[in-house]
């Protein structure tokens, strides 16, 4: 393109001026060209952009729900265990006292030391997952990992007898009839 026309008796060459306006058009053209290119790329990005940020929330949303229902289901199974011991507590005591045997209740405290070690697994989970789930911006620095209690479980027959080793007071008294038992 040139810096500068010839002169004509009334100035510039026209047809200089007219090829060198024609080149200015093209040139502007495709600027404007690329500028349409270019908006469009970035409204694609910023669809694709929101779209994902929206999946990915549905998907969290999913992975929550499908968290705490499963601490609620591990929450639930506690109650029905501690339940259970409970019962069983309660059966072994009556069988001990038809049967004129003392027997320790250290075996049942530690049993329910135990059960009671999981739930507060269980909550720290519950509050973990909550956390996790729901941090706020202070809180995302502040999660902390929740460590498994972890319990020698031979402790509990390190007395070499199952219920009532230790703290007994001699072998299992039995009548001299089955018709007393």
């Amino acid at each position: 393109m040139p810096d500068r026309f010839n002169y004509s008796k009334r100035g510039y060459e026209p047809e200089e001026v007219d090829q060198y306006i024609e080149k200015l058009e093209a040139v502007i053209a495709s600027y404007k060209d690329k500028d349409v290119s270019i908006k469009n790329a970035f409204v694609n990005a910023q669809i694709a952009a929101d779209n994902i940020i929206k999946n990915a929330e549905i998907e969290a949303e999913k992975v929550k729900s499908k968290a705490l229902a499963q601490l609620e289901m591990i929450n639930e199974s506690i109650k029905d265990q501690r339940r259970m011991v409970k019962e069983f507590q309660d059966d072994y005591e009556w069988f001990m006292r038809k049967y004129l045997v003392q027997y320790a209740d250290s075996d049942m405290l530690r049993l329910y030391a135990r059960i009671g070690e999981l739930e507060e697994y269980i909550a720290k989970l519950n509050h973990s997952a909550k956390a996790y789930l729901r941090p706020s911006v202070s809180e995302k620095k502040e999660i902390a990992t929740v460590d498994i209690p972890s319990k020698n479980r031979d402790s509990a027959n390190s007395s070499g007898a199952a219920y009532g080793g230790a703290g007994t007071s001699g072998p299992v008294q039995q009548g001299n009839s089955a018709a007393e038992a």
